[in-house]
């Protein structure tokens, strides 16, 4: 499996719409990445990972595709940003 067996989709979660990347077959397996990082970290492990798991790498909350992120979150981006 290679990186074009990725399923990029998103989970409406309490009014949140959260980005996930999803490839292989098996028991879930789930990466969560650090901050201010997201789901590409694991991009290099994730296709032999997924030849024995369901690998799911989520984008947290507030960044990257993850749509409607906190207000704090993103002054606090904004902040560092400047």
């Amino acid at each position: 499996m290679d990186k074009t067996d990725w399923q990029h989709e998103f989970a409406d979660v309490n009014g949140i719409s959260l980005h996930y990347v999803r490839q292989g077959h098996g028991r879930p397996l789930v990466l969560l990445h650090g901050w201010p990082e997201f789901w590409y970290t694991w991009h290099k492990i994730i296709p032999g990972l997924s030849t024995a798991f369901d690998v799911i790498a989520p984008d947290l909350r507030g960044l990257a595709r993850v749509r409607n992120p906190t207000r704090l979150l993103t002054r606090l981006i904004r902040l560092i940003a400047t």
